[in-house]
């Protein structure tokens, strides 16, 4: 291969889609790889410790905060997942042993020796069921995994050793809860009396996005409160309120606190609400978990009726304090040191090679090992069609610029601003693959 090549420097750019072709029949093309897979081999490195972060994750965002912002766009509630057209769904299940029996419920009883029956008798309003030559005994209160233990300590009262008893609990009864606040439907609404808040929550349509709030839902009983929910303590690690309702019981879901929305490189792109009048960066981060690569955070909002704007490092975002209204998109802003380049065709080494960023292209085309039936009399390279014609009328330029780039001494690089094309005098036509030789 020809010497001349070392003057290229490969160097990764936002825009940058390099192809490195070596030709059987007709050329095939090699890039730069933006995902990761494929074996490689290392520059001075082991393959594994490159794949991961040779991109940056903010490259194919197509919109900016200022434009979800005119557009009235924000994504969807954190939580909202709950509420979904198959969240309030009966399932059937085994009775929870926790569960505490109330008024309605129906508990089976069987006895065994002298006497052998098996009834269904249903707890009165007063807690008891009528146990056949027992009288009443009181179960309201007791939970379903001990129900067993006080039916057959009322019965040895009378049977003594000659009759065993074994009961259960079947199922729940039915009470009536109500339902208030900002929720699709509210009123009241008929469920299993051992059915969380959330379910009656589901069963009245869900929280209403744009005014209901996931942090402040009240329960009350006979006009006092009882309990107090916030739902990302089930969402974040799995609390729910011990509350356990009852027929009249009402629900009451506050109205929306402060929220944030979030895009960008992130696990969790909602929109969260703060349980407070502000919250913090640091909160959001623990709500939202940015990916390993992020370094960078830009905020939109509005500080004392002017527009704000920031764009900090996601250190300075853990401190920063975050109102109603804002929104925040985080970005992966730092070049990796390395980049990997595809290579097909006919060749019989590794279908990818890791690549330091300034190398030139001389050296990477002299590791390639060629297939002996191969054609390596040139070398056509390409590079993404240009996303502004700004660009790509310098991409145009470019080409007239590769004659002159060939005779810069080998040990000449390039300098480049980080948001620029790499190399312009290195870029072609985005409709054509120019060819030189090796």
């Amino acid at each position: 291969m020809s010497s001349a090549l070392h003057l290229f420097s490969i160097r990764p750019a936002r825009t940058l889609l390099a192809a490195v072709f070596l030709l059987l029949a007709a050329p095939v093309s090699a890039q730069i790889d933006r995902d990761s897979g494929a074996s490689a081999v290392g520059a001075d490195s082991a393959p594994t410790a490159v794949l991961q972060d040779d991109q940056r994750g903010t490259i194919g965002q197509s919109r900016t905060l200022r434009q979800d912002q005119l557009r009235g766009f924000r994504p969807e509630p954190f939580g909202s997942e709950l509420f979904n057209a198959n969240a309030g769904a009966a399932t059937a299940g085994v009775m929870d042993p926790n569960y505490v029996v109330q008024p309605g419920d129906r508990v089976s009883v069987t006895t065994y020796g002298l006497e052998n029956q098996t009834g269904t008798l249903v707890v009165d309003p007063e807690g008891n069921i009528a146990l056949p030559n027992v009288g009443p005994v009181r179960v309201g209160g007791v939970l379903a995994s001990q129900v067993d233990d006080v039916v057959s300590a009322a019965a040895s009262q009378i049977y003594q050793s000659t009759v065993q008893v074994y009961a259960t609990v079947l199922d729940s009864g039915q009470i009536l809860v109500f339902v208030a606040g900002p929720v699709d439907q509210p009123g009241s609404h008929s469920g299993s009396s051992q059915e969380s808040v959330i379910g009656f929550l589901q069963r009245a349509g869900g929280i209403d996005e744009d005014r209901g709030s996931y942090r402040h839902i009240i329960i009350r009983r006979n006009g006092e409160t009882i309990g107090n929910i916030d739902l990302y303590d089930f969402l974040l690690s799995g609390d729910m309120s011990g509350v356990q309702l009852q027929t009249g019981d009402v629900v009451v879901v506050g109205q929306q606190g402060p929220i944030v929305s979030v895009t960008g490189d992130v696990r969790a792109p909602y929109t969260f609400e703060f349980a407070h009048a502000a919250g913090t960066g640091a909160e959001l981060l623990l709500y939202a978990r940015p990916r390993p690569e992020v370094t960078h955070v830009s905020v939109l909002g509005t500080r004392d009726s002017t527009p704000f704007n920031a764009y900090v490092t996601r250190e300075e975002f853990a401190v920063l304090t975050l109102y109603d209204g804002d929104r925040v998109q985080f970005h992966a802003d730092a070049p990796a040191d390395t980049f990997i380049v595809r290579v097909r065709g006919a060749t019989t080494g590794p279908s990818a090679y890791v690549v330091n960023r300034g190398d030139y292209l001389g050296p990477l085309l002299d590791r390639i090992p060629l297939d002996p039936l191969g054609n390596a009399s040139s070398t056509p390279i390409r590079r993404r069609r240009p996303r502004s014609p700004r660009r790509a009328r310098r991409r145009r330029r470019g080409s007239s610029a590769l004659s002159s780039a060939r005779a810069r001494s080998s040990r000449a690089g390039w300098s480049r601003s980080p948001r620029r094309p790499i190399s312009i005098r290195f870029c072609w036509s985005p409709t054509t693959s120019s060819s030189f030789p090796i």
